[in-house]
Parts: C-alpha cells; structure tokens; sequence
C-alpha cells in the first residue's frame, strides 16, 4: 500500500485529494467546504458511521439525508439525493493508479457518483487502497460484499463463505460495477483518505 503514490495519481487523474489527521480533521475540512445552508446527500457507508460525521454534521445545523440520521425512508430520500449539491460516500477500493472502484446493489451511490450531484467527497480508510483494478474488484468481492450482505441481512452464499461464489442469488448486492478513472463531466470529486481501518 503506497499512500503517497495513491494521492498523487488521484490528483494525476484530476480528483481533489485531501489527507487527514484525523476524523475531527475531516469533519473541520467538510465545514469549510459546504456552506451551511446546503443539503448533504449521504451513500450508504460503513466508514462513516464509524466516523460518526453524519451526526456531527447534523448536529452543527447541516440538513443531512441519511437513513442514519434522517427520518424519511429509504426511497424518500435516495430520491432527494439526486437533486442536491453535496454528496458524502466513501469507496470499496482506490487503486494505486488513482481510481475508485465501487459495487452497488441498487445503483443509487454510484449513480451519485457520476451523474448530477456537482460536489462529491469520498471518504476513505487507507485499508482500501489496492495496487490495480484486478485487486480492487477482488477486494471488493472477497471483503466488502461479504460483510454487507451480513450487515443488511441478506440471504447469499457469500454471507455463509465469507468469499464470492460468483452467485446468482436474488438478493445478491453486486449488480453494478463503476469504475471512476477520472471525475465524470461537471462533477468535482475530493478523496479524502485517513490512515485508520474503516469500513469494509
């Protein structure tokens, strides 16, 4: 895992790049760049509530559209994420090369991601970052999707394995593949990394 060779090819790759010192770090750097007026559109992420920057925000006056911190439902507010100006998620991996590579079961968080919300921040531990796509993909198939089918409860082989069995499964969470090699058209995207293990 090479931090440095990360960042500047994020940056190589026209992604604004931030390094913290720590979550209080993070949550100063989001204050400074969303105006309090502004709605805060959320991805469904591990690593933030781990962080818990959703309630922090919230608690320092932002309007945050989260399931965690919102009381409108699922649909309710993935709906309303589409119309705002700043969006919170984090990454399944960040190659070395400096690209993201997420895995979506409904689509909404990468949707975010590269279409229609002009200030993104992905919000990411160092465990993420991987040497290539190949790695990524991997990462992403073998850690992450396991323990979120185990955190939302769902009924796939890889809940039971703890490794992808290449299934078919109704409830599968990999149903769609985006891989950011650059920031899409009108979209400003800042990878804020911290040097902790976060999220899956």
């Amino acid at each position: 895992m090479d931090i440095e060779k990360t960042l500047k090819n994020l940056n190589k790759n026209f992604f604004n790049t931030y390094f913290a010192k720590s979550r209080n770090d993070i949550l100063e750097f989001l204050c400074r760049a969303i105006p309090k007026n502004e709605e805060i559109g959320v991805g469904g992420s591990q690593t933030l509530i781990e962080l818990n920057l959703l309630q922090d925000l919230k608690n320092l006056g932002y309007k945050v559209n989260s399931p965690v911190t919102a009381e409108e439902d699922w649909a309710t507010l993935t709906q309303k994420n589409r119309n705002v100006n700043y969006y919170l998620m984090s990454s399944n991996a960040i190659t070395e090369d400096g690209e993201l590579i997420n895995i979506d079961g409904t689509g909404n968080r990468v949707a975010n991601l590269i279409y229609g919300v002009k200030n993104i921040f992905v919000i990411a531990g160092t465990n993420k970052i991987v040497e290539n796509i190949e790695k990524g993909v991997e990462r992403v198939k073998n850690v992450a999707t396991p323990l979120n089918c185990i955190r939302l409860n769902k009924n796939t082989p890889c809940a039971k394995t703890l490794k992808c069995e290449h299934c078919s499964s109704k409830e599968t969470i990999c149903n769609a593949t985006v891989i950011s090699h650059h920031p899409t058209s009108k979209t400003n995207v800042t990878v804020i990394l911290i040097d902790e293990k976060l999220g899956y």
